[in-house]
């Protein structure tokens, strides 16, 4: 029965058959044989198509809330048993938001790897609001964001701090000192992220603190990534708002940082999990991710 839990969660997750087939590397009929025995096994259907589309019914919803709950205490055993055997396995799925999935987890991941090769691990991205619902899906185990606002459901621990600021080309007359007041502000041109990012989230908070509205701002465009707004930077005189964090080593001679007079730009990146949902490979990553940047 464990196994058709498995592949029920899967198809839910996705709601559908074929993408559960992918991911489970078997055959859409062999998905499909599977879940029809756990229909009668339970004695309900779990799921009802919808044209081109499959939905939960509502024992499907149940079913998906306790097979989550059998899931992950199964994985926690298998966890504490390997760690017996001073050898870790399992899998581990991971949300983070854009800047933290380009630009800071990815090493932390190769490393934890080398260390555990048994262990998988599968890093989804996306702006904070998809990590959150994500998270709440349970598609994931354990996401990484930034942003301020907390919601109730989900447990929060620090990581690392960040800071946004306001990145040019080398050669922009946007500033001469590297540094702007709020009224020089609102007169440069700017491109920022799109709603729902957390960057972008941190930084409308923090123009509330001073009493400035986005409106008030030189908005010249908002794009969906920070690698986007590095591109178009370079080919125009504004400034890109973003984390000084997705400024790599090699392309500092590139940008210019820009920095306000009144106060530094600054944010939290967190762990977050469900409340009560306890994942014992999740929290083993976070103790090495807090350990591989000294905290």
């Amino acid at each position: 029965m464990l196994r058709r839990l498995i592949i029920f969660l899967t198809v839910a997750k996705h709601l559908s058959y074929t993408r559960a087939a992918k991911e489970l590397y078997i055959s859409q009929p062999a998905v499909s044989k599977n879940i029809q025995e756990l229909d009668q096994e339970l004695g309900a259907r779990l799921f009802n198509r919808r044209g081109n589309r499959i939905e939960l019914t509502p024992a499907g919803d149940k079913a998906y809330s306790y097979g989550t709950d059998i899931h992950r205490l199964m994985q926690n055993l298998k966890y504490e048993l390997t760690e017996m055997n001073g050898s870790l396995s399992g899998t581990l799925y991971l949300g983070a938001s854009s800047t933290i999935a380009q630009y800071l987890i990815p090493p932390v991941i190769a490393r934890f790897k080398e260390q555990n090769p048994n262990i998988n691990i599968s890093l989804l991205s996306g702006n904070t609001s998809e990590i959150n619902s994500y998270l709440n899906n349970d598609r994931i185990d354990l996401g990484i964001t930034e942003g301020d606002r907390r919601l109730n459901n989900f447990s929060y621990l620090p990581f690392l701090e960040d800071e946004i600021a306001f990145v040019t080309r080398p050669e922009s007359t946007i500033s001469a000192d590297d540094t702007l007041t709020i009224e020089e502000l609102k007169e440069t041109p700017l491109v920022i992220r799109e709603a729902g990012s957390g960057t972008r989230e941190v930084f409308e908070d923090t123009l509330e603190e001073w009493d400035v509205k986005l409106a008030d701002l030189n908005i010249v465009i908002s794009l969906g990534s920070t690698e986007s707004i590095k591109s178009f930077v370079l080919d125009t005189d504004a400034a890109g708002v973003f984390s000084t964090h997705a400024i790599r080593r090699h392309e500092q001679k590139q940008f210019k940082v820009i920095r306000l007079q009144e106060n530094a730009i600054k944010r939290q990146f967190s762990f977050i999990t469900k409340q009560g949902a306890e994942h014992k490979l999740a929290e083993s990553f976070i103790r090495f991710c807090r350990h591989s940047y000294n905290l």
